[in-house]
């Protein structure tokens, strides 16, 4: 679990363009940044997943538009495979 919540991050972190995305999302339903963790430090751990979780929906709208809107094939790809796979 803990290491889908960073991939989840991580890629949307990565790219300025992702992280507009993500950002417009969350502004739309008031939520704050993807925090991005150690995984040594649990607090970290435990802050991101409460972000996530409160911010669940705003973050499957962000991917869903990266999927839609990328150029990047492998960006959308990563995208689809974080919104459908089980």
């Amino acid at each position: 679990m803990f290491g889908a919540v960073r991939e989840i991050t991580t890629f949307i972190n990565d790219s300025a363009k992702r992280r507009a995305v993500a950002r417009t999302a969350l502004r739309d339903n008031g939520g704050r940044a993807m925090v991005t963790f150690c995984l040594t430090r649990f607090v970290e751990r435990h802050d991101a997943l409460l972000v996530l979780l409160q911010q669940y929906g705003s973050t499957i709208d962000a991917l869903q538009t990266i999927a839609a809107e990328a150029k990047d094939r492998k960006a959308v790809d990563k995208s689809n495979s974080f919104l459908y796979e089980p």
